[in-house]
């Protein structure tokens, strides 16, 4: 239905700007009815929530652990969608690092780790899936679904099984075996099927009243709300160091780097900062859809039709969002393709400022030394890369070089080498 009546927060469509109460709405109903699929986003009236807003970055962040009853991410709920309930395990105020080894190997003077890796289950994901399952929630559903290289799928069952739904995550097929007991432990079903019939089941899924906690774009099931949870990592960028001149964010379908992209402009917009960073995406080359867009000055991100091998699957996409290119030059930023050597570099090097790391993670710091190479940002800029995940539950690929050993064998084994 269509918005009439003046409210904080609402629907609006990406592509002809048509608005919606806040609801279970997933795709816009007009772009429909001309046979044109788009997606919708939360949009707010900004002005109306200056107050509130106020309120929200007065909050103290303060060192050490937060007190008993600490909303975690909702402590901004005026910019997060009103969708009826708040879910939170407590995620959010992930430590902000400087790089005192792997950044200046590589060429980076001031390069600081946001390391989500913190986070209650282990990534960046637990934003989304808090603000995405506490819609499910607050809108009636009983059960979601997800599809999955594993650390989004690992989000949505443990913030459904907190909020009493039930869960399927559809799994990559090269997604790592540990991810399939990690999900099944919260009472998520899992489940590996052949991705040619990914798309059918989940538009089958959402017909059939499943809630989809999936990612704002690109298609086929698009959800408004989750992406609105990563707009958190920008606000407490700004409570830990003010606004950097460069954030850079791993990117497979793009909503990180839009959601962290809206949490700056929301804040310049509300007077929070007097300056946004520029934020920059990185992919590895070849599967890049967002960079070659970038590039040729596209204003639609088209899908390749064939993705090169990669390290770093979590970001390993033939399709991202057109919403990632549309917030990212928003701020004056864009897009980089990095080698899987660097990649897997940047990885080894993050050991060094003890921090094991997802692979894919590792694309930031990866990044920002490609776009200070490039000439783009000087080596004097401060730059956030985002540290995505933790590295716990993935593999090192076959090109890590680990600085430890592994010695399977006896004793005498152990001496020879530590004697």
């Amino acid at each position: 239905m269509d918005v009439t009546t003046r409210a904080t927060a609402w629907l609006a469509c990406i592509r002809c700007g048509s608005r919606f109460a806040i609801g279970p709405c997933f795709g816009c109903p007009t772009c429909r009815a001309e046979d044109r699929a788009q997606a919708l986003e939360v949009d707010y009236d900004l002005d109306a929530l200056r107050e509130a807003v106020r309120t929200a970055f007065a909050f103290p962040p303060g060192p050490g652990a937060p007190p008993l009853d600490d909303p975690g991410i909702w402590r901004w709920r005026a910019l997060l969608p009103p969708v009826g309930a708040e879910l939170t395990l407590g995620e959010g105020r992930t430590p902000l690092l400087p790089s005192r080894r792997a950044g200046p190997t590589l060429g980076l003077d001031r390069a600081l780790l946001k390391y989500e890796g913190a986070n209650p289950t282990g990534s960046y994901k637990d934003r989304f899936q808090a603000v995405s399952i506490a819609a499910a929630k607050g809108l009636g559903f009983s059960r979601v679904f997800c599809a999955s290289t594993g650390n989004h799928g690992l989000a949505a069952a443990a913030y459904a099984r907190v909020a009493g739904l039930g869960c399927l995550v559809l799994l990559h097929e090269e997604a790592p075996a540990s991810f399939d007991e990690a999900i099944a432990s919260y009472g998520a079903t899992v489940a590996r099927i052949p991705p040619g019939e990914r798309d059918a089941l989940m538009r089958r899924l959402l017909d059939e009243a499943w809630f989809p906690a999936t990612c704002l774009a690109p298609l086929p099931v698009p959800n408004p709300f989750g992406a609105e949870g990563y707009k958190t990592l920008a606000f407490e960028v700004k409570e830990q160091m003010g606004s950097p001149d460069a954030v850079v964010v791993p990117v497979g379908a793009g909503d990180g780097l839009y959601g962290v992209a809206k949490g700056f402009a929301e804040m310049l917009d509300l007077d929070v900062i007097d300056r946004a960073p520029r934020v920059f995406g990185v992919q590895p080359r070849g599967a890049d859809p967002l960079v070659r867009a970038a590039a040729c000055g596209a204003d639609e991100v088209e899908p390749l039709q064939q993705v090169t091998a990669s390290p770093a699957l979590s970001i390993r996409e033939a399709a991202t969002g057109d919403h990632a290119l549309r917030a990212a030059r928003h701020l004056g930023g864009g897009a980089v393709a990095v080698d899987d050597a660097a990649i897997v570099r940047a990885a080894e090097l993050l050991a060094d400022d003890g921090l094991l790391v997802d692979v894919a993670s590792a694309a930031s710091l990866a990044g920002a030394a490609q776009l200070v190479a490039d000439g783009v940002l000087p080596a004097t800029a401060t730059i956030v890369c985002v540290i995505t995940a933790s590295g716990a539950r993935w593999p090192r690929p076959p090109a890590y070089q680990p600085a430890g050993r592994v010695i399977r064998g006896h004793a005498a084994d152990v001496l020879r080498f530590t004697g």
